[in-house]
């Protein structure tokens, strides 16, 4: 994760904007070889900067562009990141992209900036799931349950679960290493809190399983005359 990447962020194909991300260490160093703006200052992270991008090899324009940086750790991958919206020419893309990698980057790998995300703690492991999902949903129940996981709805249990067998490891090992010191915990309560942790997980298993179904094509036979 030294090493910085680029990749188009919107749909292949022909459109009014295409968004190319490039996120590393080499992120703004490499995009202030190649843009030109009236405002060459300073770059201030999340504002939006407009020019040109300019193939330095020829310095000709390859296209107007809007320029955002979003500065370490406050960005989707928790790096140094840079978004180009340029027009939406496959043609414009390419030549783009062929003159970052040009300059250092590497072309990412499919899920990368996620991935990323998700290795420098900006997205837990279901919430890193969910961007895919959500960038996949094909009704407006797969969209819900998407925005739902995003935003956390499966990290708060699951965290709340973890921390409360935590806690009772705790206790159990004080009982056990100072049985003289402190109150031993009853055995009933030690199951009953086991026992709630594995109603509470169940419950996530089950609305996990509700969740599948809802992204389960109905299958119809239509059979006879």
């Amino acid at each position: 994760m030294n090493d910085t990447i680029a990749a188009v962020a919107t749909p292949h194909g022909i459109g009014g904007v295409s968004v190319i991300r490039i996120s590393g260490p080499d992120a703004a160093i490499i995009t202030k070889q190649i843009f030109q703006s009236k405002k060459n200052r300073k770059w201030i992270p999340w504002r939006v900067y407009s020019g040109k991008i300019i193939n330095p090899a020829t310095t000709e324009p390859v296209d107007e562009v809007l320029v955002t940086y979003f500065k370490s750790p406050h960005s989707y991958t928790g790096e140094n990141t840079v978004e180009i919206s340029c027009h939406g020419s496959p043609v414009i893309v390419e030549q783009i992209l062929s003159i970052i990698y040009h300059l250092g980057a590497r072309a990412a790998l499919p899920g990368e900036f996620t991935r990323r995300a998700f290795l420098n703690g900006k997205l837990d492991l279901s919430q890193a799931e969910a961007v895919l999902q959500l960038t996949a949903s094909e009704s407006k129940a797969e969209l819900r349950l998407a925005l739902r996981m995003l935003s956390g709805s499966l990290k708060q249990p699951i965290e709340t679960i973890r921390t409360n067998i935590l806690n009772l490891m705790a206790n159990l090992e004080l009982d056990l290493d100072f049985p003289d010191d402190t109150p031993s915990i009853p055995l009933k309560d030690v199951v009953v809190q086991l026992e709630q942790a594995q109603r509470d997980l169940e419950d996530i298993i089950r609305a996990g399983n509700r969740g599948a179904a809802s992204k389960t094509r109905l299958q119809a036979v239509l059979a006879g005359k």
